[in-house]
């Protein structure tokens, strides 16, 4: 058997060469765009009321008010009674007769009269003004803050995100070598 390196029309077509080798595989697509967050939980329930802070210290006392107006004088009181008559002087001496004697003095006064009853007590006065009113007292300390409300619950995983894109398609593998023709004379 020889080979013809000029085969014929009627050569027979040599055996397929073996397949090329794999091309690299394709670069990696890029990552999916993230999803978006998940809704906010709700709010947790609002916390309890801080207890009413200490009563604020009593405001000093108001200015006493003005003294009422002197009430009106009562009526004049009775004329106490007279006086007793003062007793009467001594009788002077007879003059001797003849000239008249000299007319003796005049005897004292008498004692005064009781003084008169006390008048009845003049009506009370009108009542006086009533005192401003004290400033008020300090307000009261704050009191405590409440305690903090429970946490909300988590909330709901967000959307996955898109596929990547396909990586690139490899190179094509080399191509087999060729057969060759063989014939037998």
């Amino acid at each position: 058997m020889s080979i013809d390196p000029y085969p014929g029309p009627s050569a027979i077509a040599g055996p397929t060469g073996p397949a090329g080798a794999t091309g690299a595989a394709g670069a990696t697509g890029s990552t999916g765009v993230t999803g978006s967050t998940g809704p906010t939980g709700p709010t947790g329930s609002t916390g309890t009321a801080g207890g009413t802070g200490p009563t604020g210290a009593t405001g000093s006392a108001g200015a006493t008010g003005a003294t009422g107006a002197t009430g009106s004088t009562g009526p004049t009181g009775p004329t106490g009674t007279a006086g007793a008559a003062g007793a009467t002087g001594p009788t002077g001496p007879t003059g001797s007769t003849g000239t008249a004697g000299v007319t003796g003095p005049t005897g004292p006064t008498g004692a005064g009269g009781a003084a008169g009853a006390t008048g009845p007590t003049g009506p009370t006065g009108s009542t006086g003004l009533t005192g401003a009113t004290g400033p008020t007292g300090p307000t009261g300390t704050a009191g405590t803050a409440g305690a903090t409300g429970p946490t909300g619950p988590t909330g709901t995983a967000g959307t996955a995100g898109a596929t990547g894109a396909t990586g690139a398609t490899g190179p094509t593998g080399a191509t087999g070598t060729a057969g060759f023709a063989v014939f037998f004379l």
